[in-house]
């Protein structure tokens, strides 16, 4: 049988940690009103000022942010 959550995983192992990071973050809920995919799901909008996206976001997903 075929699982497609391994193939997810080993896409994931490939990919640049910022992508990965990038991705779980669009992904969270908790975060769907700072940052979530467009209608099409082909692009992403931070919805809202970029201060407030580097202070209560970034840091929560990268280290070294503010």
């Amino acid at each position: 049988m075929h699982d497609d959550h391994v193939d997810d995983l080993k896409l994931f192992e490939k990919l640049a940690p910022f992508l990965v990071k990038l991705w779980e973050m669009l992904g969270d809920p908790t975060y769907a009103g700072n940052i979530s995919w467009d209608e099409e799901g082909d692009s992403f909008t931070i919805k809202v000022p970029p201060e407030e996206f580097e202070k209560n976001v970034l840091p929560v997903f990268f280290t070294g942010t503010k």
